[in-house]
């Protein structure tokens, strides 16, 4: 690091006086402090200058470093020493300081103020920031040529000080500085003798034997070794004196020694006055014409000096090689011409070695700077994966995610894996949308209005309205204190309601006016419009040894807006639970019978009560306590469920389309519907077990499936999911995998956590309040069937469906046309599909049909136009549609096979058949070719539709106990043939064969395996294993034939962890699927989620978290999402299977959350690209 220095004299500066004895002048002559002890403390005013520290001291001075508050700097303070009061000695001090100050010149210090402070003469001068001379010199060793460049600068500040008529005196290495800026700075210009004060006349001689380097108090000022003879003779000092002193101070830099040498002042005295300068030990370190120069400078006579600086300088400066250059031309002509080349590469490789020693400092320091990043990177992506791992702090995850991952962009083909891997962990949870500010004190309970736009937060004496989008408080309503921690909002969002004891207080949302207080009030619902609301009133009392029995009063019926009763109906019973069938405004109430009452809600009167089918006898173990626990009505009013502790061994279900009741098989205390209506939800409160019950495909029938056990609390439901609190985790009913950790909840107290039941959002209370998203922040978009229908086959456009009674209907999924109805529905035993293609739609009873029944074909109103059977004892497939064109091939009984375009019957050609039968037919998707095998083993590829051979295959024996295929055109125009271990790949536009692959298959294995080849016909997978159980894999190239990987893939078989069968209709779906690009490959883990692998190297690359199990799957043809099958609910759900798509994805879920400003910057260098 460089010092700073500021003009204090470092060297010592010999002062000799007549006394015998050398001493220092005592701090109070002169007011001046010893050296290196300052007078001043800091802070000290000194005129306008504020002292900052003691910088330094020396023979002239002490220099304190200070600041200028008008114009705001840094200066270098000086005082100057005197050695009495003489004001004359002042008066010449001040003027030559001022004469200094007059000097501009940037190689002479800058001095901007000269004043007094007491009878102190004190200096501002240029707060300079560099090393003096001397230590520039002994840093390193320098070339004469840079000694001189900074030698021309001080003889340039000498001759500008010369021509003002001011004299150095006491010019020295240490006194002059070269700053950081490179620029060369004379210091201290004629302030030493005017600091000394004394005449002429009263100088003496210096002792013999005084030590050179000994400072001195006295008459005689300068530095000896470079002091001037005259000035060792006491004469009057001139500009020659410094030419003497800048000559002896250049031949020290130059040589490394002074040319006069002495170890006593006598013995230096000598030397200077005879002119015994002493040789230098290495001439050479300078050219001859500059130690001439230099002896010149140093004559004892002045006057045989150079006649000025400028002088000097000039012969410094001048090209001396000029006149021996003109003389050497010719001599040197042809010499020069010889060695050009050889000098040429010195100095090239002089450059090159330059060069690269540059290169490799650059690559060292480059390599550090690597190192370091690559430190820091791995350090933050070790945090991201941290962070995703732990609950409640996923959101955190994904923004570093984004932040680590947005110089990648768009493609992240080469971000960090584990990054990767983190924002696909942290991606399955649920995520904070926002921290509700709050007052100090603490909030009681929390209400999610049903649409999800309007949080009430209850306090001891008020509730605060907050909005959720964005998150801003609308309206306080003061409540008053009451004592239960209790608030509703109404579904239009125009009132809410607190409860104190027993009654009930409803105010407007908008101004907190209280419209209504209801007393003796139990329960409260509100009509879907805000017109008006229901109360169920009731009071305590003693009944059968019980001291606070619950007694029910009444029902009645208020406006919210003026709080006048419509009705209210008397009530004698026990227990009751009041709700509100949403399909025909019909009240029901739970009371101590076991059946449900309705009451009409214009009325209050009560309705004809229903005759139930198999309603149960009561419990009698229960008898004497027959009060309803819980009651919850079906979206759609059709099923009201009640939890009834008479109800013998399980909740009911009243189904009041058929009038029948069901008995679940779990004794329950809370009862809820899911806000589609596809699950029921029971739950025993005392051990904390929650049943899931799907509704029943067959809504005829109807009927609930019991689908799971989750061990958890139920509470409140989203739109799409139910909320299971357990402890501090929250658990999604329909995706029991998901364990979703949150802020510690202050209890588990109800009113500690909402919902909104529209929406996908809810509230909780732990240390504050905070609101969440149950959506999946994965899933780009959802596919729901109607009610009672399943889904059987899809694809990016469409779905078909069935239903209990076998009809058949094709959903658009962009929703352009409403769903087309096939007539026709299933016979018995026999489940098909459909599909559109070009011209018409296809319906193929799907492959796992007990009866195989006919293959239709539709126009687009879904008239039937063609039909075909497949033969009778035939083989495994007999007739097949074209995926993609409306194109058939169906073999007939003499083993010919006739090529027909629906909804014409007359073939367009027929393939002659060899005398067997069909065993099995295959069309490529566009209906170009088909490929038939014979029972005799001959199989051969016909083009269409001129029904031309093409090619003919190898003949083989067809093992009637094999089930896969064996033949098809899977996902290109090319022609699979898997024999046993053998898969040939046939071309059937050239005729030839492709590829041939052999896997190893160890016995009976070899009849179990698969083949599957790439939308582009570029690789070939095979296995020995069936799909549903895959072990080792191997891919292969089919242009080369070359087996490129061969991998374990018993991590994406799905027997390991779920030994049970797959669903009803997906038994024969594809657990893996080529990119339509080949670039990769997407199988589903154990676990049912999907991994996406790279090809060919099959290296897992992303991993899709999905909430649900992926039963079946298919990606979009343009790769970049993939719809999964959730064959339980039914649901058909859109995720990205790019590492693009899931970063787009994270933004989107971001852009919901109060963090959404934090990686706006990140999230706008991704391209914005269409969700579906």
């Amino acid at each position: 690091m460089i010092r700073e220095h500021h003009g204090e004299e470092t060297a010592p500066t010999l002062e000799i006086q007549s006394t015998e004895q050398p001493a220092f002048e005592p701090a109070a002559h002169g007011g001046v402090a010893r050296p290196g002890q300052p007078k001043f403390a800091r802070g000290t005013l000194i005129d306008r200058y504020v002292l900052l520290e003691h910088v330094g001291a020396g023979a002239m001075g002490v220099v304190y470093g200070a600041y200028d508050p008008e114009l705001d700097r840094k200066i270098a303070l000086k005082f100057l020493k005197s050695h009495d009061r003489d004001y004359k000695a002042r008066a010449r001090l001040i003027r030559e300081a001022q004469a200094l100050a007059r000097l501009a010149h940037p190689n002479v210090v800058t001095v901007y103020d000269v004043g007094t402070f007491g009878d102190e003469v004190f200096v501002a001068m240029e707060y300079v920031h560099g090393v003096t001379l001397r230590q520039w010199l002994t840093a390193r060793r320098r070339d004469w040529r840079d000694i001189v460049a900074v030698f021309g600068a001080i003889g340039c500040g000498l001759a500008a000080a010369h021509d003002a008529g001011l004299v150095h005196r006491d010019l020295k290495p240490e006194n002059i500085m070269i700053g950081v800026d490179d620029r060369v700075r004379v210091m201290d210009f004629g302030l030493a003798r005017a600091a000394v004060g004394e005449s002429r006349e009263d100088l003496a001689a210096p002792p013999p034997d005084q030590p050179v380097e000994l400072t001195r108090t006295g008459t005689l000022l300068g530095t000896p070794a470079y002091m001037a003879p005259e000035q060792w003779e006491g004469l009057e000092a001139d500009a020659r004196t410094d030419q003497f002193a800048f000559c002896v101070a250049l031949w020290e830099a130059l040589y490394g020694s002074r040319p006069f040498c002495g170890e006593t002042p006598s013995a230096l005295l000598l030397a200077i006055t005879r002119g015994d300068i002493t040789p230098p030990r290495d001439g050479r370190r300078a050219p001859p014409w500059l130690r001439r120069l230099l002896e010149r400078g140093l004559a004892v006579d002045p006057a045989a000096r150079w006649p000025s600086m400028t002088v000097l300088l000039a012969e410094l400066t001048r090209d001396h090689q000029a006149p021996k250059r003109r003389l050497g031309v010719l001599f040197f002509g042809l010499l020069a011409l010889a060695a050009a080349a050889l000098a040429a590469r010195r100095i090239d490789q002089r450059r090159e070695a330059a060069e690269a020693a540059r290169l490799e400092s650059e690559e060292r320091a480059a390599r550090a700077d690597e190192d370091r990043k690559k430190a820091e990177s791995i350090a933050r992506n070790q945090e991201i994966w941290r962070l995703s791992t732990i609950g409640a702090h996923e959101r955190d995850a994904l923004a570093l995610a984004l932040a680590a991952l947005a110089p990648f962009a768009p493609g992240f083909d080469d971000a960090p894996q584990v990054v990767i891997d983190a924002l696909a962990g942290a991606m399955q949870a649920m995520l904070p949308v926002a921290t509700i500010p709050i007052q100090e004190q603490s909030p009681r309970a929390v209400e999610l209005s049903d649409d999800g736009t309007l949080l009430a937060v209850q306090f001891a004496g008020e509730v605060e309205l907050w909005s959720t989008d964005p998150v801003l408080q609308v309206a306080s309503v003061p409540t008053g204190a009451v004592n239960h921690a209790f608030v509703r909002i109404s579904p239009g969002n125009r009132y809410i309601v607190v409860r104190d004891d027993d009654s009930c207080t409803v105010h407007a949302s908008d101004g907190g006016a209280r419209t209504v207080q209801v007393p003796h009030c139990h329960d409260l619902v509100f009509a879907r419009d805000d017109s008006r609301f229901f109360v169920l009133k009731a009071h305590t009392g003693p009944i059968d040894r019980h001291t606070f029995t619950l007694l029910f009063d009444a029902v009645s019926a208020y406006r919210p807006d003026d709080g006048r009763l419509l009705w209210s109906t008397p009530l004698a019973a026990r227990g009751a639970a009041l709700a509100l069938d949403p399909g025909d405004g019909r009240l029901v109430l739970a009371t101590d019978q076991l059946a449900p009452i309705f009451l009409a809600a214009d009325t209050g009167a009560a309705l004809s009560p229903l005759v139930w089918r198999d309603l149960p006898a009561w419990n009698e173990s229960w008898a004497s306590r027959r009060d309803p626990a819980s009651l919850a009505v079906s979206p759609d009013g059709r099923y009201i469920a009640l939890a009834h502790p008479s109800a013998a061994e399980g909740a009911l279900v009243f189904d009041t389309r058929r009038q029948r009741v069901e008995r679940l098989p779990h004794l329950a205390r809370t009862v809820l519907f899911s806000a589609d209506g596809r699950r029921l939800l029971t739950a025993n409160n005392d051990d904390e077990h929650t049943m899931v019950f799907h509704a029943a495909a067959d809504l005829d029938s109807g009927g609930w499936e019991q689908s799971q056990r989750i061990v958890g609390k139920l509470h409140d439901a989203t739109r799409d999911d139910e909320l299971l609190l357990v402890g501090t985790d929250i658990r999604l009913s329909e995706t029991p995998n998901l364990r979703q950790s949150t802020p510690p909840i202050s209890s588990v107290h109800g009113e500690h956590l909402s919902t909104s039941r529209g929406g996908t959002r809810f509230a909780i209370i732990s240390s504050g309040v905070t609101l969440w998203e149950s959506a999946d922040p994965l899933e780009v978009g959802r596919w729901t069937p109607p009610l009672g229908q399943q889904v059987v086959r899809f694809d990016e456009r469409e779905v078909s469906t069935r239903d209990a009674d076998g009809v058949v209907r094709l959903h658009d999924r962009r929703g352009e046309r409403p769903p087309l109805v096939l007539p026709e529905p299933d016979l018995p035993g026999e489940r098909s599909f459909a599909w559109s293609v070009d011209g018409g739609i296809w319906r193929e009873p799907a492959a796992n049909s007990k009866n195989r029944g006919l293959i239709r074909f539709y126009d687009e109103w879904g008239r039937k136009r063609y039909s075909r059977g497949y033969l009778p004892g035939g083989g495994r497939q007999t007739v097949a549609p074209a995926a993609r064109a409306a194109r058939i091939a169906a073999a007939n009984p003499d083993g010919s096979v006739d090529i027909i375009e629906p909804p014409e019957s007359t073939p367009l050609c027929t393939i002659a058949g060899d005398g067997t039968r069909v065993r099995e037919v295959r069309i490529s998707s566009e209906g170009t070719y088909v490929g038939v095998l014979h029972d005799s083993g001959e199989l051969a590829i016909w083009s269409t539709p001129w029904c031309k051979r093409e090619l003919a295959a190898f003949p083989f024996t067809m093992p009637d106990q094999i089930l896969t295929s064996l033949i098809s055109f899977l996902g290109s125009e090319l022609f699979v043939i898997r024999d046993d271990n053998r898969t040939s790949v046939l071309d059937p536009e050239t005729g030839l064969e492709r590829c041939l692959a052999i896997d190893t298959c160890p016995g009976a294995e070899a009849r179990k395996g698969f083949s599957i080849i790439s939308s582009d016909g570029r690789f070939l997978l095979t296995s020995c294993r069936s799909r549903d159980n895959l072990e080792e894999v191997r891919l292969w190239e089919v242009d080369s034939g070359s087996q490129l990987a061969n991998i374990d893939f018993s991590a994406y078989s799905g027997v390991a962890y779920n030994p049970a069968p797959r669903s009803p209709g997906l038994e024969e779906a594809a657990l893996l699927e080529f990119a339509h690009s080949g670039e990769f490959l997407v199988a589903r883990t154990q676990k049912g989620q999907l991994a996406v692998l790279s090809v060919p190297a099959l290296e897992e690359q992303l991993r899709l978290h999905t909430r649900s199990a992926a039963d079946d799957f298919r990606l979009r043809s343009d790769d970049r999402f993939i719809d999964v099958l959730d064959a339980e609910s039914g649901a058909i759900h859109t995720y990205p299977v790019t590492r693009a798509g899931l970063v787009e994805a994270a933004c989107r879920a971001l852009a919901r959350t109060d963090i959404a400003g934090q990686v706006a910057s990140e999230c706008g260098q991704l391209s914005a690209a269409p969700v579906p």
